[in-house]
């Protein structure tokens, strides 16, 4: 989870930065579904989020799973599990916009170590 505040002329400060790793494709690409434990585990941490993200008071939340939630059978119940315990409403994205947000990832984690717009990356 990345918490960020924009500023007026549009810039971001970055607030919070967490991560706490889920086994969601452990279950999911072995039996084709999200067990009852790390569903469990999965609306805990987003819960123990939700609070953290009402302690800053943020106004916008953007959710999003991927593939591994995606292809998961029982994706249905996991996301309404999260909305009624967290309010925290997530959008299942797909392939193409899953690779699109990585990159944009890693061109912001190396904007000062190479230039992307030399047009030999």
């Amino acid at each position: 989870m990345v918490i960020a505040e924009i500023g007026p002329k549009g810039e971001i400060s970055y607030l919070e930065n967490l991560q706490r790793p889920v086994s969601f494709g452990g279950d999911v690409f072995t039996n084709g579904r999200i067990s009852n434990r790390v569903v469990q585990e999965g609306v805990r941490i987003l819960r123990d989020y939700k609070d953290l993200i009402n302690t800053y008071g943020v106004t916008k939340v953007h959710a999003i799973a991927t593939s591994a939630v995606r292809e998961a059978s029982n994706r249905d119940t996991f996301i309404d599990r999260v909305f009624v315990r967290t309010g925290i409403d997530i959008e299942i994205i797909e392939g193409a916009e899953q690779n699109r947000l990585d990159l944009v990832a890693v061109e912001y984690a190396l904007r000062d170590r190479f230039d992307f717009d030399k047009k030999t990356a």
